[in-house]
């Protein structure tokens, strides 16, 4: 089984419409591929790891590449895993716009960092995702952020 996570930029901001479009289309997919996940936008910016069978993965990966909303795009870690870390969401997703997010540590230092990331950098994002839904089940996940949909 495959995890990867990337960092990239959008084109263009997306609204709230917009990014329910694109989450409601992604979980349908992922649903079909047997992948699992989270998405995170934040500043015009976009984190997400996909976890599942290698071939889906990619191949996922490789249709968001082309994907014309994305720019600066980055894998940050691509490794074979054990076990999902996101087993619970065919796709988690938030969109901050609060503060608690922010005040994670490190959040606002990785969503800040322009050019290319370090090699741990992969190990943090994977860090940041892991507090986010822990934080999140703690905080009923009703905290200053919309939209947020977690499946």
């Amino acid at each position: 089984m495959l995890q990867l996570i990337y960092k990239s930029a959008a084109t263009v901001p997306l609204s709230s419409a917009e990014l329910s479009r694109l989450l409601m289309k992604s979980r349908a997919h992922n649903d079909l591929c047997d992948l699992t996940g989270i998405l995170m936008y934040h500043s015009n910016a976009f984190l997400q790891v996909l976890e599942g069978p290698d071939h889906a993965v990619e191949e996922t990966f490789e249709r968001i590449a082309a994907d014309p909303r994305h720019k600066c795009l980055q894998v940050l870690r691509r490794q074979e895993i054990e076990e999902r870390s996101f087993r619970e969401w065919s796709m988690g997703f938030v969109c901050s716009y609060g503060r608690w997010l922010e005040e994670m540590p490190g959040f606002e230092e990785f969503f800040q960092r322009k050019g290319s990331f370090p090699r741990e950098a992969g190990d943090q994002a994977l860090r940041l995702l892991k507090e986010f839904r822990y934080s999140s089940r703690r905080r009923q996940v009703d905290l200053g952020y919309a939209p947020l949909m977690v499946r």
